[in-house]
């Protein structure tokens, strides 16, 4: 009997390989559906929270003299960075009250006078509440997906539960604030007074 070829061994060893090929080959599909699923949930999440929080712009009012005459800018300020940061980038230049939206990054400095709406990145986890400190009283509409915002001197905390976006509104730092949240608001809300404040 002749000795198999070289190339009829390779064939041979071939054969063997493609069924653990096409399986390997299917796992592997299926692994990066699973990976490209999760990362499509977070990053609808993002966008949803995004939405969130160019509604709490809509539904709040601010004091008379903030954002004077109709060329006036609604400033939406970041701290720090995280995901959401980026997709609140998308709301540069959406109207909100007959006001284009501004996103300005704040870059290890203070909060300046003209903000209008403060989000706090999860990345100031140690610092936050003296950002809170610095703007306490001022009409400037804090948001952060940090835990305990709300009972830290924040005014909006976003949280998940059950799958769903949700938010607590601490109602008395926003009246210090002389901001006005709509009724239509906070009846989504979990709503807490500044008197829970740690």
């Amino acid at each position: 009997m002749k000795a198999k070829s070289n190339h009829t061994l390779w064939a041979d060893k071939l054969k063997q390989l493609t069924p653990r090929l096409l399986i390997c080959a299917c796992l592997f599909a299926a692994s990066a559906m699973q990976v490209a699923t999760a990362q499509t949930r977070v990053e609808e999440e993002h966008l949803l929270k995004a939405a969130f929080i160019y509604n709490f712009a809509k539904f709040t009012r601010w004091p008379e003299n903030i954002l004077k005459g109709q060329d006036a800018q609604l400033n939406l300020c970041t701290a720090g960075e995280d995901r959401l940061v980026g997709e609140l980038k998308r709301l540069a230049g959406r109207i909100i009250k007959e006001h284009p939206v501004t996103i300005v990054s704040l870059k290890n400095m203070p909060v300046p006078k003209n903000c209008h709406l403060l989000y706090i990145a999860t990345s100031e986890k140690r610092g936050y509440k003296d950002i809170l400190k610095s703007v306490r009283g001022e009409p400037v509409l804090t948001i952060s997906e940090l835990p305990h915002f709300s009972r830290s001197g924040g005014m909006i905390e976003l949280y998940r539960e059950k799958d769903q976006t949700r938010f607590i509104i601490n109602l008395g730092i926003a009246r210090e604030a002389e901001l006005v949240l709509s009724s239509r608001l906070l009846s989504l809300a979990v709503v807490i007074n500044n008197e829970e404040v740690q």
